[in-house]
């Protein structure tokens, strides 16, 4: 190639060139920018690389047929306005220019099929630039565009290289496009839109280029591409993918994206199955506020908690989340209504007291602001089992108005809801009238609900009309809040069971071991001295019941002598005799003369048939089979053990609760045996004393020191220690029958519950049954079971009347 070419026309404009067809004259020197004579019109092909060829004159429009122009590497800053005549031109290759701008009318060379427009200096491309429908390579890489046109028209794009450019975002919809490659590497992209590769590329791309910008994540319809068989996302601040997998091929990433997807969509699902609020752009690349509504008491703190884990769990190594999205899901929810029971026990336990210190003033005038005409003390059948239990009800406009002087009340009395709002602790939610009819309305104990709103009828009406005057309603009822005296505590409900489940366990045991014992030689015989002694008692019950029955047959005659006299004084002073002959000053001293005497024949009739009672009860109890007078001492040395092992078990628990802090609100009537404990035990033990706290009657009933066992430390090896005869037996029959000939010291509403759920017909059968009843007959003149008939005891009995004895 010549060193210089000069633009001497009659170089370029010679005959002999008008059939030239390629030209090529790449790495010249052109002092002048080339000529473009008529007589290159046929030319198809024009190279000029590496020419230092400054500007192309508008002469270039006499290339009409020119299909390939290539004018790379040059110092070319604009095309002329005649550039874009060229309308066969099929490739175009002008990179490494400086062109800073392009024809507007660019679009008009319509038969482009190649452009490479790369490493100038182009801001921006002309708008016709989407005309180019035959384009199917266009490169602008290395420029400084920060934007590009839409170029979904281009509809026979397959290449597109934007590299190295100052692009935020990527043209809309170029998935519409058939694209085999896609470079947008070494921009400013900060992400990819969710449809931008949906449509055409998604069966076609292979090569995918977005290396070096400021992408945190891949986009959702990266999966769709089938055919990619090239991703370059080095050097993004990529969250997801994470960046260990970046370097591990196309299939982990694309595995990675789909796995994302479907986890993606699921959460979001299950979002909405659990009711949540949310934002889907606030999920990727990072999630962040996911949650917008529905989310209850839920703390700040408790949502940034939930971004986190969301955060790894769809946007993190998938593979290394333990949780899954249920997980997730089920947590928050559960801190939720945690949050908004916590947040409704607060208040409703506020008000509890409030009402409890109202209640407590009621004795003190002075104090007292809400009386019995607008708060009182009830029950409410929401109890463990249904059972009534104590509650509160105040009226309505005593809890939400501020109650004006009247007649019933000389000052001015506060809303109560004012009072209550003044007592609860700060709070990141606001306290309104709206949040405690919430609270009233859902809070639930372990047992139900524990308040409601009814209408209730108070003790008086302070109701007042607009002049103040009293309305005197009969009866006076008004819509009130109800509220249990007690709410239960999910932990004290279960420490409640977990009483109940060790106290049965216990009785249980004691039972099998107790029946097991009485099985053996040595208890049959205990057991049968017991009922000797037994029958010995009855008979001199019996004894002393004809000597209480004669006792008190004297005493109905004695009564009746004076009731005889008390008429005789009576009648002598209605007569008018003499004050000798009655000692009455009055005739209502004589009336309540005659009344009392009358009472006293009553009480000693009474007397008597007590005491015949007893006696037919001793009689029949001495006419009783012996299988039936053996099951009820059995049943009796049951009741007496499980009593104690009851209260054993009670009072260890009560020390617990005492060094726990805890409450006990089953403990007696809405805990009041525990409160009276503490009150007597708590500084003791809290101080660390060894205090006995069980009832004076169990320490009497423990065994006898001399008759356990006590193995010896100090024996020497190989001795024996001996037993001695009282300890044998307590090995071989460790209870016995003290203090049985009373049962009314074990009377127990909890094992009479026990004994009834745990007799069954294969344990105990007829003879159980008959003597638990006539125990509990004995006792309280009432058989315990509502089905047993007098036809049971004469069947025991062996009579055919039944005597005195009713169910």
């Amino acid at each position: 190639g010549a060193v210089r070419v000069s633009r001497n026309p009659d170089v370029w404009d010679h005959l002999h060139l008008a059939g030239l067809k390629v030209l090529k004259l790449s790495m010249n020197h052109f002092a002048a920018p080339p000529l473009f004579s008529p007589s290159l019109g046929n030319l198809r092909v024009l190279w000029l690389t590496q020419c230092e060829i400054r500007a192309i004159h508008d002469d270039v429009d006499h290339l009409q047929k020119l299909r390939e122009l290539i004018l790379e590497d040059n110092f070319l800053t604009k095309l002329p306005r005649t550039f874009p005549r060229l309308r066969r031109l099929e490739l175009l290759n002008v990179a490494k220019n400086r062109l800073y701008e392009l024809p507007e009318n660019l679009g008009n060379l319509t038969s482009l099929t190649k452009l490479d427009l790369a490493m100038n200096n182009l801001e921006h491309l002309p708008l016709s630039i989407t005309q180019l429908r035959m384009l199917e390579d266009l490169s602008v890489a290395s420029n400084h565009l920060y934007k590009l046109p839409e170029l979904t028209s281009l509809e026979n794009l397959t290449s597109l290289n934007l590299d190295a450019n100052g692009v935020h975002i990527l043209p809309p919809r170029l998935g519409q496009l058939p694209l085999r490659s896609l470079r947008a590497s070494h921009n400013r992209l900060e992400r990819l839109g969710a449809d931008t590769l949906l449509g055409r590329a998604e069966a076609t791309l292979e090569h995918l280029g977005v290396a070096s910008n400021n992408l945190l994540e891949l986009p959702s319809c990266i999966p769709a591409c089938t055919a990619l068989r090239c991703v370059q996302v080095e050097y993004n601040p990529m969250r997801n993918p994470p960046a260990e997998l970046l370097s591990e091929g196309v299939e982990i990433l694309l595995q990675y994206c789909r796995i994302r997807d479907a986890r993606l969509e699921k959460f979001k699902q299950l979002l909405t199955e659990f009711q949540f609020d949310y934002d889907e752009l606030h999920m990727a690349p990072e999630a962040f506020g996911v949650i917008t509504g529905r989310s209850g008491f839920l703390t700040p703190d408790d949502l940034t908690a939930f971004d986190k884990e969301c955060d790894a769990y769809l946007n993190g190594p998938y593979y290394a989340c333990p949780k899954t999205d249920v997980d997730i899901l089920e947590r928050v929810d559960n801190l939720r209504h945690e949050r908004e029971h916590t947040f409704y026990h607060t208040i409703l336990l506020s008000l509890i007291d409030l009402m409890r210190e109202e209640i407590s003033s009621h004795g003190d005038p002075g104090k007292r602001r809400f009386g019995h005409g607008v708060l009182l003390e009830e029950t409410r059948p929401w109890g463990r089992e249904g059972e009534e239990v104590g509650s509160y009800a105040l009226s309505l406009d005593a809890l939400v108005k501020l109650g004006r002087p009247n007649r019933y009340r000389k000052k001015e009395r506060p809303a109560l809801f004012d009072v209550l709002k003044e007592r609860l602790p700060p709070s990141l939610f606001d306290y309104t009238l709206e949040v405690l009819k919430d609270a009233i309305v859902k809070y639930q104990g372990p047992y139900g609900h524990v308040a409601q709103l009814d209408k209730v009828e108070f003790e008086r009406c302070e109701c007042v009309d607009e002049k103040g005057r009293g309305m005197g309603h009969e009866p006076c009822v008004l819509p009130a809040i109800c509220i249990e005296k007690i709410i239960y505590s999910q932990g004290e409900a279960q420490r409640r069971v977990q009483e109940d489940d060790k106290i049965r366990s216990a009785w249980a045991k004691l039972w099998q071991d107790l029946e097991t014992k009485i099985k053996q030689r040595h208890g049959k015989l205990i057991l049968n001295n017991e009922v000797h002694r037994r029958k010995r008692t009855v008979q001199t019950r019996i004894k002393g019941c004809k000597e209480a029955l004669d006792a008190a047959k004297s005493k109905v005659k004695e009564e009746n002598e004076k009731f005889e006299i008390a008429k005789r004084r009576k009648i002598n002073f209605e007569n008018g005799d003499a004050f000798n002959f009655h000692r009455l000053s009055s005739a209502e001293e004589a009336q309540q003369l005659e009344v009392d005497a009358a009472e006293k024949v009553d009480a000693a009739q009474q007397s008597v048939k007590s005491s015949e009672g007893g006696l037919a009860m001793a009689k029949q109890q001495l006419k009783m089979p012996p299988k039936v007078l053996l099951q009820i001492a059995i049943e009796d040395v049951k009741r007496k053990y499980c009593v104690v092992k009851w209260q054993e078990i009670i009072d260890e628990n009560r020390r617990e609760a005492i060094d726990s802090g805890w409450r006990r609100p089953w403990d007696g009537k809405d805990g009041k045996l525990f409160e009276d404990y503490s009150r007597r035990w708590a500084p003791g033990l809290n101080a660390g004393q060894d205090c006995d706290t069980l009832p004076v009657w169990i320490k009497k009933l423990r065994p006898d020191a001399t008759q356990i066992f006590t193995p010896d430390p100090n024996l020497p090896p190989g001795a024996v220690q001996a037993k001695t005869a009282a300890q044998i037996a307590y090995e071989l029959f460790p209870f016995d029958w003290r203090e049985t000939d009373d049962m009314t010291l074990y009377e127990n509403q909890y094992y009479d519950a026990f004994e009834a759920d745990y007799i069954t017909e294969d344990m105990a059968a007829q003879n159980r049954k008959v003597a638990r009843n006539l125990r509990h007959l004995e006792r309280t003149g009432k058989t315990l079971d509502k089905n047993f008939a007098p036809e049971d005891v004469k069947q025991a009995l062996g009579t055919t009347d039944g005597g005195e004895i009713r169910a």
